[in-house]
């Protein structure tokens, strides 16, 4: 099973402390899981768009040319407030969930450099 994640970079409209714990009054906080398992490519757009809801954002995708990349591109690129992310690894996301507070550029672009930092061969 493949997966796209969306993940929000908002600070005033996410308290810290909802952590990337589920609240069920206030759904996920700054992780949203967006799966593409079951559906095709319209049903996968529409989702994407629902985990963004209009806020500024950072879409982490795993492959540049796999089927949640193409979705969020088609959708999202155009928008000012939400910048994509390929390659996602953990480093990058552990990044992202302390820096949440930066601009989405600035988390992207710091999101980016821890990743890549972290990759090795020990």
């Amino acid at each position: 099973m493949r997966s796209c994640l969306a993940w929000w970079c908002v600070t005033v409209h996410w308290p810290r402390r909802w952590s990337m714990r589920p609240n069920r009054s206030a759904g996920w906080g700054v992780l949203v899981p967006v799966t593409n398992s079951g559906c095709d490519r319209d049903t996968l757009e529409e989702r994407v768009i629902r985990a963004v809801n209009g806020q500024s954002a950072v879409v982490f995708v795993d492959l540049a040319s796999g089927s949640c990349s193409f979705a969020v591109l088609k959708r999202l690129r155009g928008e000012p407030s939400v910048r994509v992310v390929t390659g996602v690894n953990l480093a990058m996301l552990v990044d992202f969930v302390f820096h949440r507070t930066l601009s989405p550029q600035e988390a992207a672009t710091r999101a980016v450099a821890a990743g890549e930092k972290s990759i090795r061969i020990p």
